[in-house]
C-alpha cells in the first residue's frame, strides 16, 4: 500500500529491528529533499538521503530511545541503539525541526522530494550533481560551511 499528500492518515516508520518507532504528522512534510553531503552519505552508506523535514514536536517516537550522534559540531543524528539504522537529523541551525530518513517509512511515500523531476532524473541516473535546484517558492539559507540548506 502507498501513502500520498492527500492521505490523511498519520504516517508510521521505524528501524529494521522494530525497536524504535515513530509516528508523523497526517499533513505532508515543510519539506522534503534529497541530501548527497558527505555527511549523509557516510552515515548512510548510499549515495544520497531522501529526508522529510517536520516540527519537532510533531514527531512522536516510541519503543527504544534514540542514539544520538554529533557528526560535527551542532548537527546530530539519531539511529536504533540495537540494529543501527538511521532515522534522524537535527542541527542547531534548524532550531525545533528534524529532518527523518524517508527509508525509514513502513510504506512508499510517492513524493520523494521537492526538486525538479529533471534534476531528480539526473540524480537516479548517477550523473554529478553539484546542487539540487528547488522548486519555485521554496526559499533558501546558508547553513555552517556555506552549504546550501533547503528550508
Amino acid at each position: 500500500m502507498t501513502n500520498s499528500p492527500s492521505d490523511p492518515r498519520p504516517l508510521e516508520g521505524g528501524c529494521q529491528c522494530r525497536a524504535v518507532r515513530f509516528r508523523l504528522p497526517a499533513e505532508p512534510p515543510l519539506l522534503s529533499a534529497l541530501c548527497h553531503c558527505r555527511s549523509c552519505r557516510h552515515a548512510h552508506s548510499a549515495p544520497a538521503v531522501a529526508w522529510a523535514l517536520y516540527a519537532r514536536q510533531e514527531v512522536l517516537f516510541s519503543g527504544e530511545p534514540l542514539q544520538v550522534y554529533e557528526s560535527s559540531p551542532g548537527a546530530r543524528r539519531s539511529f536504533c541503539a540495537r540494529c543501527g539504522t538511521a532515522i534522524g537529523f537535527e542541527a542547531d541551525y534548524l532550531p525545533g525541526l528534524i529532518d527523518i530518513a524517508r527509508d525509514a517509512y513502513d510504506e512508499l511515500i510517492h513524493a520523494v522530494a521537492d526538486v525538479d523531476d529533471e534534476i531528480a532524473d539526473k540524480f537516479v541516473h548517477e550523473q554529478p550533481i553539484s546542487q539540487l535546484e528547488l522548486k519555485q517558492g521554496i526559499r533558501r539559507a546558508t547553513g555552517p560551511m556555506d552549504r546550501q540548506l533547503d528550508l
